[in-house]
């Protein structure tokens, strides 16, 4: 079935095909870099897999970077595909006003050291930044080093199927940081042992949200994270995310003198929170969620202890099997059906299956359809996608 739609899709765009350019790396050029410099917009840059010793900056082109998942549906491209910042800054840059046409997807992202963005950067753009692994990245550990993973301001990236991992940031966002109007898109994530560890400071594990940055976070898996102060998970400070459909466990907020909001902190804010899972989170103070100067606004979600607001329910979620990052329900969990409109609540729906990857095959239908499109077609493709968590 997915070779018809693939060869639809080629019917469609086949005549705007001649205008762009694929670049075969290391066939055409020895870096990425290199090939990067040579693109123009709308071009293709395939990435044979390999390791990368390289610190890359898109330069404001409006390109698809990726591996050989973006032609094979293969998704062991993604492990295999590697670039390493060797700890000489971010190791992808996006701050040259790219659009949602600059595009990184299928790569593992590690090794990155910056003041902020340790694996991604982004500043005035829009990428595309989707199905990569983004792992042991650090953003300044001693200082106000933001975004371990990825660090976000005035931009409004769309970061969607990628697994964040054992990234750390000195001040706020081991996974994410998004500050001063960043408007970012983050959906069907899982963020794994990401930390905030700044000793005076600590906000969001695994993801951050300051200054006017009202982000979309829906269908993230978002567990084991940790903070020093404020939001092991998720931290909102002077922001109104809207959080919809995540999942957050077993993260934590300690230090030897505070740690509020194991799950989620909300610092002078009024988030919405909807059909979301907050269980098993750990604190010195509001282990689940906790507010200071704001409310947040919480309902049909499953709170460990309770929570005042509509829907809302207090019982074990039953998780296929959380110790090995299955996160999956139970058939009888309570979470099934019991959200807004008859949703689930919760990231995933029911299934006890074998997850620690994410269904790459349904989403490379859409990343084929995506780097067609960036070749100046008019094609609409719609393709109703289930997502699965990446563990």
């Amino acid at each position: 079935m997915k070779y018809r739609y693939l060869f639809l899709i080629g019917l469609l765009i086949a005549p705007d095909l001649c205008s762009a350019t694929i670049i075969n790396i290391p066939d055409d050029f020895a870096t990425i870099q290199a090939g990067i410099d040579a693109s123009a917009d709308n071009d293709t840059i395939l990435v044979q897999p390999s390791l990368y010793q390289e610190n890359l900056n898109f330069n404001g082109h409006d390109i698809v970077l990726g591996s050989l998942y973006l032609t094979t549906l293969d998704d062991s491209y993604v492990a295999t595909t590697i670039i390493d910042g060797n700890q000489s800054g971010s190791v992808v840059v996006f701050s040259n006003s790219e659009s949602s046409q600059a595009r990184l997807i299928g790569f593992t992202i590690q090794n990155g050291l910056a003041g902020d963005g340790g694996g991604i950067y982004c500043n005035g753009s829009q990428p595309i930044i989707a199905q990569n692994i983004i792992q042991n990245n650090q953003a300044s550990v001693i200082g106000l080093g933001s975004g371990g993973g990825i660090y976000c301001e005035e931009a409004s990236p769309t970061i969607e199927y990628n697994r964040f991992e054992n990234n750390v940031a000195g001040f706020a966002g081991g996974g994410i940081h998004c500050r001063t109007n960043a408007n970012a898109i983050i959906r069907h994530n899982v963020f794994a042992a990401n930390a905030a560890i700044g000793d005076m400071s600590g906000l969001g594990g695994g993801i951050y949200c300051g200054n006017n940055s009202n982000a979309e976070i829906t269908y993230n898996v978002i567990y084991g994270n940790s903070v020093n102060n404020y939001g092991g998970g998720i931290c909102a400070h002077l922001s109104t995310p809207l959080m919809d459909r995540n999942t957050l466990y077993n993260n934590s907020a300690y230090s030897y003198y505070q740690g509020n909001g194991g799950g989620i902190s909300c610092l002078e804010c009024d988030p919405v929170i909807t059909n979301t899972i907050v269980w098993g989170n750990h604190a010195l103070q509001g282990a689940q969620i906790y507010e200071i100067n704001g409310t947040a606004i919480v309902t049909y979600c499953d709170v460990q202890g309770g929570r005042a607001g509509e829907g809302n329910i207090d019982c074990h979620p039953l998780f296929c099997n959380a110790a090995e990052g299955n996160f999956y329900l139970a058939e009888t969990s309570c979470c099934l059906g019991a959200g807004e409109g008859g949703v689930d609540i919760g990231a995933l729906g029911s299934g006890c299956m074998t997850a620690t990857i994410p269904a790459l095959s349904e989403w490379g239908l859409m990343i084929l359809g995506l780097l067609l499109l960036a070749a100046g077609t008019a094609a609409v493709i719609r393709r109703q996608m289930k997502a699965s968590p990446i563990g």
